[in-house]
């Protein structure tokens, strides 16, 4: 319904595989939850952001299924 509407729709609370395959089928591209990332400190994650921004490249963004 989301999209029908024009909205991005963010699939939230994804924490196998399994979930993130089936989301994926029905339409979801943006996906959030414990299967990409456990909730973290602001120090670590800016930290984390770096050490990915070295290894991706200054302006990409990971998309995909994890693993």
């Amino acid at each position: 319904m989301g999209r029908d509407l024009g909205y991005t729709v963010l699939a939230e609370g994804v924490e196998t595989i399994e979930q993130h395959d089936l989301l994926a089928q029905v339409g979801s591209t943006l996906f959030q939850g414990y299967l990409y990332g456990k909730p973290m400190a602001l120090a670590d994650f800016g930290q984390r952001i770096e050490v990915e921004a070295k290894m991706l490249g200054p302006n990409t963004i990971a998309r995909g299924r994890p693993g």
